[in-house]
């Protein structure tokens, strides 16, 4: 098989790797990652497993390089994928995210339209262009709005 990466960092981390030798499973810690895009692209699917999030830009950059994603519903996660049409969004449980990533695994169908919604929801929805277009229109009702 090939092995697995898991990048980041945290006070479990030196937890996990023992865990990981102990039981022999083919698992990199790669550990905190400063160019995560190139990472990414090297990738199937992402996982997101905290337990506390504020607005993962991780996550939004997986999408617009087609990346499917699996993740715990917090913070603001809800709001920067579409769940059931990007990834998948779920409380945390080792189970089920062992489930959906073998259903994605298994279903190159679902993969696919998971990859190619997921890449056509963040280009439309975080593109730099369209911050612009939102600032600009949040700066025109301003400037429309008479002082009393």
């Amino acid at each position: 098989p090939v092995p697995e990466g898991v990048a980041g960092d945290g006070e479990l981390r030196s937890i996990y790797e023992a865990e990981a030798r102990e039981k022999r499973l083919p698992i990199f810690f790669l550990g905190w990652q400063h160019d995560v895009v190139s990472l990414m692209r090297n990738c199937e699917v992402i996982l997101c497993t905290s337990d506390n999030e504020g607005t993962p830009i991780s996550l939004i950059e997986a999408q617009m390089l087609g990346k499917p994603v699996i993740t715990t519903n917090v913070g603001s996660i809800g709001e920067i994928m579409i769940p059931e049409a990007t990834g998948f969004l779920m409380e945390y449980t080792p189970s089920a995210f062992s489930d959906k990533i073998n259903l994605l695994r298994e279903n190159s169908a679902l993969y696919e339209e998971f990859s190619r919604n997921a890449r056509e929801f963040a280009h439309k929805k975080f593109t730099i262009d369209r911050f612009i277009q939102d600032y600009a229109q949040i700066y025109n009702e301003l400037l429309s709005v008479k002082p009393r």
